[in-house]
Parts: structure tokens; C-alpha cells; sequence
């Protein structure tokens, strides 16, 4: 490569290369008068050597590019379904997001305790229990109980925080369910396993689908030695078995009653259906 064409293409290149040009000319005066003309050529070929070197250098280093804004940045999040974990009504964000074009079907959806109101009352059959909200309607776990406070249970709620809004699960310390697993996938037949406060009794137990249909109730519940059941508690088990397969999501429901009939305790454990 001459020279000349070497400090043509330092020219072309200057406002997008920060490499600085040399003086070829400058370099030949000062050869001469050293009386080191004979090894010009070899100093020519040296700095275009070096030239062409930093050239790819620079060029490999991304200089005279626009670096990449996404270089560096944490990878994009999915959008987190809060409603993965509903059992009723809403168990999609497609399902709550068509509630909100249209909500006059289900009105209530919006408001955290008539969600649990409408469960207790319109699917569980069981109008004599209330939501007590204990001063937090906005809250997410509502509280359920009757007139004679019997009942103590909770109801965890799930959603958007501007709804609407579905159930996961209703709890009571002194009714547990311990088997299935909460949220686990269930095959017909399935065991149910679960303790209470003796004083309770043996609870009653349905699977009651994401739709409202009651796919299956307990035809008996054997007094045994359930998984960590306390020395003061009822251990008991039961079978669930059930032939619909048109559904997805569902809650196992324990009720327990007194002689009179009357609820006095209650549990739901959340529960999808096998492959």
C-alpha cells in the first residue's frame, strides 16, 4: 500500500475513527536529513501497517455505532396472572378483563367482602355466615364469621388492585386441611386429610368447581391419625371421587356442624384438576 493511498483513506475516515493521522511528509524530511532515505520505504510500510491495525481495532470496538440502549438492561418480566391462584369467580386475567367491558352481570366483583358474601351465600349454600371486613374492606383477606361468632375463618382474596376480585382460600385454625396439597393437581379418586378441634366433630366434605358445580361430596370421614395432627385435635381422612371432567379449578370445602346443625367451622383448600 503507498502512502499517499494510505493518508487518502486517514482522510475519509477521521470523522468517524478517533484515530490521529500521521505526517507521512514529515516523517520522509526527517529521514532525509538524518541520511536514512534508503529506509523509507520500510517506514512507510511500518505506519501503514500500525494504521491499518488501529483502523480494525476501532471498528471491532463497536466506534462510529450506536450502542445497543438494550445492551446491559435486565431481560423483560411476563406479565404476572394475579389471578392464577382464584377459585371463584375469576380463576384468568381474560376472565376479569371481560368482567370489566361488561360488569353488570356480576356487579359486586369490584367489592372484596360481597365477592366473599356471594360465595359463602349463592355457592356454598351457607346464608347464615357473614363477611366482617373488622374496619378493612380494602384489604385482602376478609373475615368470616355468624351472629354467634362461632365461625372464625378467613377468606384470602386475590385480583388487581382495582378489582375485580376472587377468593383463593378460606382458613380456620381449627379446621386444616393438610391433604391434597394447596393448589395441587387432583385425580379422581383423591384422598382428603385434614385434623380439628375435637369439640367440632367430624367435618363434611364436597369439591366444589371454579363454576359453582359441586363435583363430589365425601361419603365418609374415617376418625384416623392424619399427617400433624395435635395431640388435642380429631385427625380424620376422606375420598373424593368425582366422573366430570369439565373443569380446571376447584375448592375443597370442609364444614363442620353443630348438633343443631348450625356451621361452626369452615375451611376451603384450593385445588386444580390432573391430566
Amino acid at each position: 500500500m503507498r502512502n499517499t493511498d494510505v493518508h487518502e483513506l486517514l482522510s475519509r475516515s477521521a470523522e468517524r475513527v478517533l484515530v490521529p493521522p500521521l505526517d507521512i511528509e514529515a516523517l520522509k524530511a526527517e529521514a532525509q536529513r538524518r541520511g536514512r532515505q534508503r529506509h523509507l520505504p520500510m517506514v512507510g510500510t511500518f505506519v501503514a501497517v500500525v494504521l491499518i491495525v488501529s483502523l480494525v481495532s476501532v471498528l471491532a470496538n463497536g466506534l462510529g455505532s450506536k450502542k445497543d440502549p438494550r445492551d446491559g438492561a435486565p431481560p423483560p418480566t411476563a406479565a404476572v396472572d394475579t389471578y392464577a391462584n382464584g377459585v371463584w369467580p375469576f380463576t384468568t386475567k381474560a376472565q376479569a378483563a371481560a368482567w370489566r367491558t361488561d360488569p353488570a352481570a356480576m356487579p359486586w366483583a369490584g367489592d372484596k367482602a360481597q365477592v366473599v358474601q356471594h360465595y359463602l351465600t349463592d355457592v356454598l349454600q351457607l346464608p347464615d355466615l357473614r363477611v366482617d371486613s373488622l374496619g378493612c374492606p380494602e384489604c385482602f383477606e376478609q373475615h368470616i364469621t355468624d351472629q354467634t361468632g362461632a365461625v372464625q375463618a378467613d377468606a384470602a382474596i386475590v385480583g388487581d388492585d382495582a378489582g375485580p376480585f376472587s377468593i383463593a382460600n378460606i382458613t380456620d385454625g381449627r379446621l386444616v386441611l393438610v391433604q391434597p396439597e394447596q393448589f395441587g393437581q387432583i385425580n379422581s379418586p383423591t384422598e382428603v386429610a385434614g385434623h380439628n378441634a375435637g369439640a367440632l366433630g367430624k367435618p363434611s366434605l364436597r369439591l366444589v368447581a371454579s363454576n359453582g358445580k359441586s363435583l363430589s361430596a365425601s361419603a365418609s370421614v374415617h376418625v384416623v391419625d392424619a399427617p400433624n395432627t395435635p395431640a388435642d385435635s380429631l385427625g380424620w381422612s376422606s375420598t373424593l371421587t368425582w366422573s366430570d371432567a369439565n373443569w380446571a379449578k376447584a375448592g375443597i370445602v370442609a364444614v363442620t356442624r353443630s348438633r343443631l346443625g348450625d356451621v361452626t367451622a369452615l375451611a376451603m383448600l384450593p385445588v386444580s384438576r390432573g391430566r
